[in-house]
């Protein structure tokens, strides 16, 4: 997969996709990435790395996710920022 862009970056640590800002990487201080959709064990509309918080994917399979993410990514989901896009 390819991402042409200015501003981010495409990165994959195994399955899990994620997007970083170029200009933030100059910053130590700052850890930061928006997830993707790729790397997870939602199913059907989900597919793959649902973190929504949605009726219809199962709380199981939104925490798995997360597990996922965090453990490819090195972050402690205790420390985690999220938004909510729509």
């Amino acid at each position: 997969m390819y991402l042409k862009s200015d501003t981010m970056d495409l990165k994959f640590v195994g399955d899990v996709g994620y997007l970083t800002f170029k200009g933030w990487e100059k910053y130590d201080f700052i850890r930061h990435c928006y997830s993707t959709r790729l790397g997870g064990v939602s199913k059907n509309e989900f597919s793959t790395m649902n973190l929504g918080a949605v009726e219809l994917d199962s709380k199981e399979n939104v925490e798995q996710n997360y597990k996922i993410f965090c453990d490819a990514l090195g972050y402690d989901r205790n420390m985690m920022v999220n938004s909510h896009q729509v």
